[in-house]
């Protein structure tokens, strides 16, 4: 549907990847590997999801809306991407969504400690690896189940680290979470409104400066990997429209948001839609959606 909508030639390859709130993690590698050995080429990366737990579930303060998209390069505008990578799997079941449910499960103590304990495991790991630690680093970006999540996992790691170093990277994660507490839990594209935030709200960092990603998809898969900024990557950045966004918004009443969170999506109700931006959906007919280009 978005190669449609957005005009892209047709002899592009597109995909979905599906791997709970790792799978934009997944496909920008997957991007990356590409443009690697296709030098030229370029590749999008939309990460979306479908982020909502329910009514009067545990979760439903977390909940969000929004989606992410970035454009891979041999040139890179913003971050370039090292080959500094650490993956993890686990077979656990912190968070899923049984066949045929709308709304997913969760164990959120075990969530949240597979999440923390993920995190230890694969910096212990990049360590290891790769002979660096926390003063290599100057923020880290992590996936946001909610704003304290992260900050959890990063003071984990942070035990008997410099306290200096320690400062600086907890004032980088503030930095990093002021979108997602508008916002709220993106799922696969939390990290990466994470990352945005950070740039869009630093003035500490610099072309050159390096940046920790942790990525984590419950079931569970975890990934660290790393990038550094590149010379002019504020040019490129588009706070005031993306504040703009935020601020445009509409207000709604706790009993007008359960409405329309359980209202069917039905043809009448897309026909009394007052957004009339283009990439809308406009009907549903015979199962099948169509969007207005």
């Amino acid at each position: 549907i978005l190669h449609r909508l957005l005009g892209i030639q047709p002899f592009a390859r597109s995909i979905e990847m599906k791997e709970a709130c790792y799978g934009a993690t997944a496909g920008l590698q997957l991007a990356k590997d590409y443009v690697l050995r296709h030098p030229g080429r370029k590749a999008l990366v939309i990460a979306c999801d479908i982020a909502r737990y329910g009514l009067n579930s545990g979760g439903e303060p977390t909940q969000g809306a929004g989606a992410v998209a970035m454009l891979v390069t041999e040139n890179p505008r913003i971050l370039a991407l090292s080959d500094e990578s650490v993956a993890l799997t686990q077979d656990i079941y912190d968070f899923w969504r049984p066949t045929g449910e709308a709304y997913p499960v969760v164990d959120g103590p075990l969530s949240n400690a597979t999440y923390i304990d993920s995190f230890v495991k694969v910096w212990q790991e990049y360590q290891n690896r790769y002979q660096q630690d926390w003063q290599a680093f100057d923020a880290m970006c992590f996936h946001i189940p909610y704003t304290k999540m992260g900050k959890k996992a990063l003071l984990a790691g942070l035990e008997g680290v410099d306290a200096n170093i320690s400062e600086t990277l907890l004032t980088r994660y503030e930095e990093s979470i002021a979108y997602s507490r508008q916002v709220g839990n993106l799922y696969t594209g939390s990290l990466y409104l994470g990352l945005l935030s950070l740039l869009e709200h630093s003035e500490n960092l610099v072309p050159g400066s390096k940046i920790g990603l942790f990525s984590y998809g419950s079931g569970a898969v975890a990934e660290f990997f790393t990038g550094t900024l590149v010379a002019g990557y504020k040019q490129h950045l588009q706070k005031t429209a993306h504040q703009e966004l935020l601020q445009n918004r509409q207000k709604l009443t706790i009993p007008e948001y359960e409405v329309l969170f359980t209202k069917e999506l039905t043809n009448e109700n897309l026909a009394q839609n007052s957004d009339q931006t283009p990439y809308r959906l406009v009907a549903i007919k015979d199962q099948v959606r169509y969007y207005q280009e």
